[in-house]
């Protein structure tokens, strides 16, 4: 008797051990609880409220329920370098098409060389006229660390009314891409002519809708696209106020004192997944990693603690909680199965002579 009490222990032991993962990674597909989203609602709405109007605009969205919130969603902005995503998206979708080769070399017209954003390094310096570089390259170095110059390139390669129609065909109904960037004196003065006056635009609803599209794969070769994303050097907004471990793949922009955009998707160690865009005239780095931290809190089991200051991923606290499980469940299976062989006689018992 002891024996089997001893078995349907070791019994109990062994189906805890799965059982608990299993509502573990139920209630992580559930997104935050209602009354965490409630709370989140009322933060974001207060953040809102109590800035100059027109000052912020908000879209969160939780990938796995699709609950969202949106604040001045659809307030036309200046995109500043958030433009980049929509000729990012252009040129993976006439890449797929097999319109663009990225293998293709391109040489950088002195026209297009302007000030950027400061994130050179050894794999992508500076760009500068009579520079020959690929298409592929022009791409990684205008979402990864922003480059001006790569961006103008593209422009001219991809053209602002191609890309702002395959926009347009996406959804992104308020969203134009008309413009060069940095440009200044008689380079302002012709890229402003050939625009016709018309200036880039986007609202937090578009950039939104470009996330979901692109998580969703509705649109070709976003694997690609999102990996690229989650490889940005620019991570001083949004992903500085998330938990230590979690990912973005995102684009920010910003101009001058006063814009500060980016967004993008997070994926949280905790096994969350949300996208949230914020766009913002305070001229504040800081009050777009205080929302994303917002946002991160309202997922259970979400690790809080020092904010991550760049895109490299930290060993998950989940992982070990998992290793320590997946070791007990195979102790356990195997303590049982000496149990139960003690308890038949099957163990250490000497065999018989045949009389």
């Amino acid at each position: 008797m002891r024996r089997l009490m001893a078995s349907l222990s070791v019994f109990w032991l062994v189906c805890s051990a799965l059982v608990v993962p299993m509502r573990t990674a139920r209630a992580e597909a559930q997104g935050p609880p209602p009354e965490a989203l409630a709370t989140l609602r009322a933060a974001l709405a207060d953040d809102v409220r109590t800035q100059p109007s027109g000052a912020l605009s908000i879209v969160y969205a939780d990938l796995v329920t699709g609950r969202t919130v949106a604040l001045n969603a659809t307030q036309v902005w200046d995109p500043a370098s958030v433009v980049k995503l929509f000729a990012f998206v252009a040129a993976y979708h006439q890449r797929s098409e097999g319109r663009l080769d990225f293998n293709t070399r391109v040489i950088v017209d002195a026209a297009n060389v302007v000030p950027t954003a400061g994130f050179e390094d050894g794999e992508y310096p500076g760009l500068y006229a009579g520079d020959t570089v690929t298409v592929g390259t022009l791409v990684a170095m205008m979402i990864r660390q922003s480059d001006n110059t790569a961006y103008n390139t593209l422009l001219d390669l991809l053209g602002p009314l191609t890309i702002t129609a395959y926009a347009r065909g996406l959804g992104l109904a308020h969203t134009t891409v008309a413009r060069k960037l940095n440009l200044d004196g008689a380079l302002l003065a012709e890229d402003i002519r050939r625009a016709g006056n018309v200036e880039n635009s986007t609202t937090a609803h578009d950039v939104a809708l470009l996330y979901q599209l692109l998580y969703q794969h509705k649109v070709a070769l976003a694997t690609a696209m999102l990996s690229l994303l989650k490889r940005q050097k620019q991570n001083t907004m949004l992903p500085a106020g998330l938990p230590r471990g979690a990912v973005m793949a995102h684009k920010p922009g910003e101009v001058g004192d006063t814009l500060r955009h980016d967004g993008g998707i997070v994926y949280l160690p905790g096994g969350g997944t949300f996208l949230l865009v914020v766009f913002s005239s305070l001229g504040s780095h800081a009050e777009l990693a205080d929302i994303a931290g917002q946002a991160a809190r309202a997922y259970p089991g979400a690790p809080l603690g020092t904010p991550q200051r760049g895109q490299r991923p930290v060993p998950e606290p989940s992982a070990l909680a998992t290793l320590l499980r997946l070791t007990l469940v195979l102790a356990s299976v195997a303590l049982l199965a000496l149990v139960v062989g003690l308890d038949r006689g099957l163990v250490g018992q000497r065999p018989r002579r045949p009389r």
